[in-house]
């Protein structure tokens, strides 16, 4: 684990109570972005959500980690045409949902935080990577740069039950 990890409080087993468990640390934790100072998360998270997905999405996913989800996969889609509409955007799937907290970056979306098992918006991206949703697991220089942005974000987590503990 990077810098402090999360207190677990038990991961709940029924779908409707794992929907909302989930909901509830995806909301934590955009709600922890939002209140870091912007200007120590670097240029990605400047105008957050907008541009930060890349980043977000494997923050969010060793969060989750931390906080006892069993699978978190990075997935990075692209729909539109190049040099016309074309654009991508990357979200995090957690055991069987999909959880986003940037999507209302897009004018199409609304919603701050996004936990479901299907997605008819999320449909519209082609996927074209997936891969395991944990910046400790890059390379040292990506690493590192996220753990930092990690460390700050945690600061804003609070005293809840997902509290950073030391």
């Amino acid at each position: 684990m990077v810098g402090t990890s999360p207190k677990q409080p038990s991961a709940p087993a029924g779908k409707d109570d794992r929907r909302a468990w989930l909901f509830q640390l995806a909301s934590t934790f955009r709600d922890a972005i939002e209140r870091a100072d912007r200007s120590t998360l670097g240029i990605s998270f400047r105008h957050f959500p907008k541009g930060a997905c890349g980043d977000t999405t494997p923050l969010l996913g060793h969060f989750m980690k931390a906080c006892g989800a069993h699978e978190t996969v990075y997935t990075l889609g692209e729909r539109g045409q190049i040099g016309r509409d074309w654009t991508s955007h990357a979200w995090l799937r957690v055991d069987s949902y999909i959880v986003d907290i940037t999507a209302d970056q897009f004018d199409d979306v609304s919603e701050r935080v996004i936990v479901a098992r299907s997605s008819p918006w999320h449909e519209t991206f082609e996927v074209k990577v997936e891969h395991e949703a944990d910046f400790t697991l890059y390379d040292a220089a990506t690493g590192s740069d996220l753990a930092t942005k990690y460390a700050v974000i945690m600061k804003g987590v609070g005293h809840g039950p997902f509290a950073s503990g030391r």
